[in-house]
């Protein structure tokens, strides 16, 4: 989460592989789970005695953590003024609770104590936050701006249609392989006599069976000038 915080931040000029990346972070994951959880012998003598405690590797290694933490936190809280990719609050108060509970951590000297509880408590907290920031990023906004643009485009087919419908010039529209209507306003009706249900899922040839081998639907367009159009509109052109 650090690397991926600052990378946005101050993105590195060289282009990484992703699949090479994604592949060196899961090495490295079942490496520590390995070690961490099967062979813990090495690190148990190492960070934790129960003589001495805490070993002062494991409590330097915290406070680094801690002050990686802080720093990223820092640097987050400089950029947050500005429109980041993610979600910045949940990340930064993410950070904020995981250096917490690296505190804790150096705090405990046995295994069941308090500190050492309370840092996974605080830990568990940081991740919900970290599963926030990701699922806002991810999931919730752009599926939010998904259904923002759907209404905005079903309001302007609205207005569009509304304006088709009810403009004085005449408007059809044809299925370009078939010539089938699969559109007509208000003027178009009144223009050829007939209401739309008539027309749609029709071609020219329906209203024209006896002329069906010489019809042609620009010989008609042509014969129809400025004048015939406009003595039409008292009386329909197609008669049933």
């Amino acid at each position: 989460m650090n690397v991926s915080v600052i990378l946005s931040i101050r993105p590195f000029t060289f282009k990484f592989p992703r699949y090479l990346t994604l592949a060196t972070v899961l090495v490295l994951t079942a490496i520590v789970h390995w070690i961490v959880l099967v062979d813990n012998h090495l690190i148990t003598h190492v960070f934790f005695t129960k003589e001495g405690g805490l070993s002062a590797l494991k409590i330097n290694i915290e406070y680094f953590i801690i002050g990686l933490n802080v720093i990223t936190a820092l640097l987050l809280l400089h950029r947050m003024h500005q429109p980041q990719p993610y979600h910045a609050s949940a990340l930064f108060a993410a950070l904020c609770i995981m250096a917490m509970s690296e505190f804790f951590f150096t705090l405990y000297a046995d295994v069941t104590d308090i500190y050492n509880i309370l840092g996974h408590v605080y830990k568990v907290i940081a991740y919900l936050f970290i599963y926030r920031a990701i699922f806002v990023t991810v999931i919730e906004t752009p599926y939010k701006n998904l259904e923002l643009a759907k209404t905005q485009l079903r309001e302007k087919n609205r207005l569009l249609d509304n304006i088709i419908e009810n403009i004085p010039n005449t408007i059809f529209l044809k299925d370009i392989k078939q010539l089938r209507f699969i559109l007509i306003n208000k003027a178009a009706e009144k223009l050829f006599g007939h209401s739309r249900e008539n027309f749609l899922g029709k071609n020219d040839y329906d209203f024209f069976q006896k002329n069906k081998r010489t019809f042609s639907p620009l010989k008609i367009a042509k014969r129809y000038s400025r004048e015939r159009y406009l003595k039409s509109l008292r009386k329909p052109l197609i008669h049933p």
